[in-house]
């Protein structure tokens, strides 16, 4: 793959996760969400990334939606995410007021995906790097992804593999069809911790650090 995208520092992630925090409780409780000036965000915050965000209630899976085109800001990805993780997850309800204080956010900033190209399907299974990639699957217009900390729950290649197509709704041996394309990439994933996820009071982009 090529050279990872740089990290990003403790000033940038905090800010994200405030940033995610905010936007979390505006669009449940009601009010405004939070639009920083890009103008005083570091390059990091405004170059253009994937990103997803994944919503657990003490635990438990409650929504995880991202992209998986670079086409916004990170920043604005990461304020989508959010919003799309509480309301557009169609595996789950919307997210309600009374579960806020339970709900921890993990954010996923992800690398470009980068296609493999192997000679066979066995070949593209010794490719793969658990626990370090994630996959993202397509056939024809449909695609689907799991992150790589789906690797935990599911460590053997090939099953991830089948059940990487079963999510798209294919059959669970359709990732060796020859119209199959496989991509991977690289997740920096930053996550709220139980102090991190009290209801954040400001937003401060001043206090990003180049």
């Amino acid at each position: 793959m090529d050279k990872a995208p740089e990290k990003l520092n403790r000033s940038e992630t905090e800010f994200l996760l405030s940033l995610a925090r905010a936007t979390l409780v505006s669009i449940i409780v009601g009010g405004v969400v939070p639009k920083p000036d890009a103008s005083s965000l570091s390059s990091r915050l405004i170059e253009k990334r994937c990103c997803f965000a994944t919503l657990r209630n003490r635990g438990e899976l409650r929504g995880c939606v991202g992209n998986l085109v670079a086409s916004k800001p990170l920043f604005e990805a990461v304020t989508d995410s959010v919003s799309g993780a509480a309301r557009r997850d169609s595996r789950f309800r919307p997210v309600t007021a009374d579960e806020l204080e339970n709900i921890r956010i993990e954010l996923s900033v992800l690398s470009e995906p980068v296609v493999l190209k192997s000679e066979s399907p066995d070949a593209l299974l010794g490719m793969l790097q658990p626990g370090r990639q994630g996959v993202l699957l397509r056939i024809g217009e449909r695609t689907s992804t799991f992150l790589p900390k789906v690797w935990e729950e599911i460590p053997d290649r090939e099953e991830f593999l089948s059940r990487l197509c079963a999510k798209a709704g294919f059959e669970p041996l359709a990732w060796r069809d020859e119209n199959a394309i496989i991509s991977v990439y690289e997740a920096e994933v930053i996550e709220e911790n139980d102090q991190s996820a009290e209801t954040p009071t400001q937003i401060a982009p001043d206090k990003i650090i180049p």
